[in-house]
């Protein structure tokens, strides 16, 4: 793996690209892929380049809460968690949902599928996203798909001991403090893929222990930007619930 790649036309493009650069090698893992196209994601005007580039993450300048890392990070992300139909996902720092929902097309319709996000216009940019993706995209089964359900909120303050979680993907850079919090989320052989100081690591739990494989040097921004929040006490844990989904 490795090597600047170029940027697809459309999003089967995209997909063949992150194959041959082996960031996808499953079949399950590239038809979730091309069922959702990160068109969908983005705001409208956007380059083609920029919204099918494998390597270059993208924000909005307009949008700031509107972010996606490089597609080349979901894809190796995606099949590090060893995903598989019925097993719960919680993603840490949900932005617009792309990556949920390309998830939900592997956890087939019934399973948890969280995310939380602590920007609330970064929450309703995500459910604006899915209603479009559920309208728009010929390949939506929703016998398939793991609705995603995104909430507001801090992760950090998720209490582990009302729900924890078979697969966790963080999209933002943790601390080890952070890394530490985060894992607990994680139910008994469960999976987390998280940045963790400068590197993408894959964290497997048995029992109280935590072993972990580096996966690929990565730069992301930090999961809370600002000190004082993250050491600002709250008196109530998060407790994600699963409601049926509006849309």
């Amino acid at each position: 793996m490795g090597g600047s790649m170029s940027a697809g036309r459309d999003n089967d493009e995209l997909v063949d690209l992150l194959k041959k650069g082996n960031y996808i090698r499953s079949d399950e893992v590239e038809e979730a892929f091309r069922k959702v196209d990160k068109e969908w994601y983005v705001v409208e005007g956007c380059s083609r380049k920029d919204i099918y580039s494998c390597d270059q993450s993208y924000r909005d300048i307009n949008h700031r809460f509107i972010h996606l890392s490089a597609t080349s990070i979901y894809g190796l992300a995606v099949e590090a968690l060893e995903l598989r139909r019925g097993l719960s996902f919680l993603n840490v720092g949900s932005g617009t949902g792309y990556l949920s929902t390309v998830i939900g097309n592997l956890l087939g319709n019934g399973a948890v599928n969280h995310g939380i996000e602590v920007k609330g216009e970064a929450v309703a940019h995500s459910l604006n996203c899915l209603r479009r993706y559920i309208t728009s995209s010929i390949m939506f089964d929703a016998r398939s798909l793991a609705m995603p359900i995104f909430v507001e909120g801090n992760a950090l303050r998720i209490d582990p001991e009302y729900r924890q979680y078979d697969r966790v993907y963080v999209g933002a850079g943790c601390s080890t403090k952070q890394r530490e919090c985060l894992q607990l989320l994680l139910s008994d052989g469960g999976i987390m893929v998280m940045p963790w100081l400068d590197k993408l690591v894959k964290i497997r739990r048995e029992g109280e222990r935590f072993h972990m494989e580096e996966l690929l040097h990565v730069s992301f921004m930090r999961l809370v930007e600002n000190e004082e929040e993250e050491e600002e006490e709250e008196d109530e844990l998060i407790r994600i619930e699963q409601p049926v989904p509006s849309l």
